[in-house]
Parts: C-alpha cells; sequence; structure tokens
C-alpha cells in the first residue's frame, strides 16, 4: 500500500502517458494533480470536500500546477462555481466537442472525477459520501504530512523518454537513485503498461464486485471509462486476468471480513452479498427480504423445483442459534411451508463460527419444523462457494448440502 501510494502522489503531467498520441494533454498542465487535490481538501474554504462538479468542471481545466498559489486559484474559481453556477455555452465552447450537449460533456467529466476520487482514497487520508470526496475524520495530519512530503519533490524530468521517466517514477519511496542495471531487461511495452493499470483497477473492485463472469461488455466499458486506454487493448488485458479466478479470492476476503466488521451497514452488505453469491455462483434466484419484517434475510429459489430461507448472521464470535433465532426460524419455516410457490427444501444460518452446541440445535429444529437445515460457519462456506466457482458443485448439490441437518463442515465437503 505504501508503494502505491507513493506512485498515486508522484503522479504527474507532463509523462509518457499524457504526451501520447491518444492522449495529448495540453503541455501547460505542470502537476501531480493529487498534490493538488490534497491542497484544495485541507482547504477550510472548501468544506474540506470536494464533489464531482468541482472536479470536473474546474479542476480538470484550471488545474495546470499544484503550488500553494495554484491551489488558491483554483480553490477561488471552486467556490464561484458553488456560488454561481457556471456558464454552459461558453465551457462547451472552451472544452468540449461540436457535438457534446453539456449534460453528455459533464457527465464524461464526472466519470474521469470519479476516477480521481478512486484514486484518491489510496492516500488512505479520505472518505467518500454520494458525489464527494472529504477528508476523514483524524485524517488532516496525515493529509498535510503527504503534502509536506510530496510538495517538495520536483516533478519528474525525460516525459519524452519512456524507460527513463518509468525508471525514476517506479522508484519506491525509500530510494532517491535507481542503481539498477537495465540493460539486458527489456523495457516495459505499452500492452504491459495497459495490462498492469487494468491489473490495479480489476483488484480494486474485486474487493466489492463479484467479477467471475469474466470481461463481460460493460465491465471492459467501464474499465474503459477508469483507465481512459482504447478499448482494444482494454479488452485483451481484461480477458487475461479475468480468466483466472484470482479475483474470487478478493471478494471473498473481504466477504468474509463482514462478519466482524463494527461498520453499521456490514449486515446488510454482507446479506446483499450473500444473495449475490447465490445468483452469480451457483445460477439461483435470491432475493433480499429481511429488511421488509419478520422475513428471513434471504429466499433462494430453483425455478420451478424449491426454495430455501437463510438467515445471515454478522457478528464476531461463535454463533450458538439462541432461542430467539431458533423461534424466528419456526415461524419462517411455518409460513414459507404454508405459501403458494416453491415446496421449502431446506432452511440456513451463514456465520462466522459456529459453537460447539449449535450443531445438535439445528438437528433438533430440523426434526421439530420437519424441514431440514443446517449452521455453517465461514471455513465451509466459502470452500462451498469455491467448489461451485469451480463447477463441482451445483445450485442442485447445495441444496442437497444445506438440507443436510446440524452443522456443514469442510469435512462434510470433502465426502
Amino acid at each position: 500500500m505504501d508503494l502505491l501510494r507513493h506512485q498515486v502522489m508522484r503522479f504527474q503531467y507532463p509523462s509518457p502517458y499524457s504526451q501520447s498520441q491518444q492522449v495529448k494533454i495540453d503541455p501547460k498542465f505542470k502537476v501531480r494533480p493529487f498534490v493538488l487535490l490534497l491542497r484544495l481538501l485541507l482547504d477550510p474554504d472548501l468544506e474540506r470536500k470536494l464533489t464531482h462538479d468541482d472536479v470536473a468542471l474546474i479542476v480538470i481545466f484550471h488545474g495546470t500546477g499544484d503550488s500553494a498559489a495554484d491551489a488558491v486559484r483554483v480553490a477561488t474559481l471552486i467556490k464561484e462555481f458553488r456560488s454561481s453556477g457556471i456558464d454552459e455555452a461558453q465551457f462547451l465552447a472552451d472544452h468540449c466537442k461540436e457535438s457534446d450537449t453539456f449534460a453528455k460533456a459533464r457527465a464524461r467529466f464526472k466519470d474521469i472525477a470519479n476516477t480521481v476520487f478512486n484514486w484518491l482514497e489510496v492516500t488512505g487520508v479520505v472518505e467518500r459520501e454520494k458525489g464527494a470526496v472529504f477528508v476523514s475524520e483524524g485524517g488532516a495530519a496525515t493529509a498535510q504530512a503527504l503534502l509536506d512530503q510530496y510538495s517538495s519533490l520536483p516533478l519528474l524530468r525525460n516525459a519524452e523518454e519512456t524507460e527513463r521517466f518509468q525508471r525514476s517514477y517506479g522508484l519506491p519511496p525509500w530510494k532517491q537513485k535507481d542503481t539498477r542495471n537495465l540493460a539486458a531487461t527489456p523495457s516495459l511495452s505499452r500492452a504491459e503498461f495497459v495490462f498492469r493499470q487494468v491489473n490495479t483497477v480489476i483488484t480494486r473492485w474485486a474487493q466489492s464486485e463479484l467479477l467471475i463472469e469474466g470481461a463481460t461488455p460493460e465491465i471492459v466499458a467501464r474499465l474503459v471509462t477508469e483507465t481512459q486506454f482504447e478499448h482494444q487493448e482494454v479488452e485483451t488485458a481484461a480477458k487475461q486476468i479475468l480468466g483466472t479466478d484470482r479475483t474470487l479470492e478478493t471478494y471473498l476476503y473481504n466477504y468474509q471480513a463482514l462478519v466482524y466488521s463494527q461498520k453499521r451497514d456490514a449486515p446488510r452488505v454482507f446479506e446483499q452479498a450473500t444473495a449475490e453469491i447465490l445468483r452469480q455462483v451457483f445460477g439461483l434466484e435470491a432475493v433480499c427480504v429481511g429488511q421488509s419484517g419478520r422475513e428471513p434475510d434471504v429466499v433462494v429459489t430453483q425455478p420451478n423445483e424449491w426454495r430455501g430461507i437463510i438467515d445471515t448472521k454478522a457478528y464476531s464470535g461463535e454463533y450458538t442459534l439462541p432461542s430467539s433465532h431458533d423461534r424466528a426460524m419456526r415461524e419462517y419455516v411455518e409460513r414459507y411451508s404454508a405459501t403458494p410457490g416453491e415446496t421449502l427444501r431446506f432452511w440456513a444460518f451463514i456465520a462466522g463460527a459456529i459453537s460447539r452446541g449449535a450443531g445438535a440445535k439445528a438437528t433438533s429444529l430440523s426434526s421439530q419444523t420437519g424441514i431440514p437445515g443446517v449452521v455453517v460457519g465461514m471455513l465451509a462456506w466459502l470452500q462451498l462457494i469455491r467448489l461451485g466457482q469451480e463447477k463441482r458443485v451445483d445450485g442442485e448439490q447445495l441444496a442437497d448440502y444445506l438440507s443436510k441437518g446440524g452443522e456443514l463442515t469442510v469435512a462434510d465437503l470433502s465426502q
């Protein structure tokens, strides 16, 4: 993370990228964008916040430098924009194509601003809200330290020489000079550079998205918007990266962490992510209904065949299947058994870790309700997901496992 943050803070124009035929950024831009953005975010007159529109309509076009004076100049323009709006006709004349409408141009530049905010998060000093980014609570001191460190550095030279520039840009923060002997090492090709950038974006997305359908047209289009590279080269890189199961593991790492998260919305996110896994990995229909009253968290269905009900328990500690959950599940089973539609086949509790006595309680609950069900902890549940991704367990087999009764364990999955 330190190395990635270092590279974000040192990112600059001019660079080989900004001077390439596809990009051609105006040479008047001599700026480290993220140094400028930190200066603006630390400006109390801007409420320590920047919106998508601030960046899309002002900073992108007027942020030509990153000095303190540049920040004051750009901050003044932002304050004027926030107070009086913008002359749309003049904006179109100055910055847009003839075929553009203001709405179309604004949306395009807001996509760029969103990409900027995504990279700005790497600094670790900001938080996001809808349409804006702001300095996190307690992050101002770290932001100032980053600003002091990187604003004192000169811009990298040799932007017209890709290899020399990349050797300087690629230095880790603890080194001042590149002493490597690269005479026998081939320089980084355009395709390799694109691959690395696309891989970085996909890795970040995979923390919160289940990217197991491969390089779909929708994913490629998003990557093009995010990276600003050509469609064909992005598609080639995406197909290479998304042809592996690494993104599943990244997603599952963050999915598992939700069980122990202290964030207020973690239980809801865990519930939604579980439904998404059931849909994408096992090809089932899954709907979150837990927010609508006394309902299970997720109803999963194999259309015209069966359905199951699942409660997700995102909290730390061993899950004991307490009496309140037992009573609630009895109500769910009774109601869904009597509701027209697919036959209720199973129920399940998915939790972080399962206590020694919870399996016996689940066996008793299965016997008393007449519908089998299980408690399943994260180790077994994650292994079941991996087996599903490998096509070794399908939706029907998943239902068999969740109809086992008692506790579903990793050992059960190896039989």
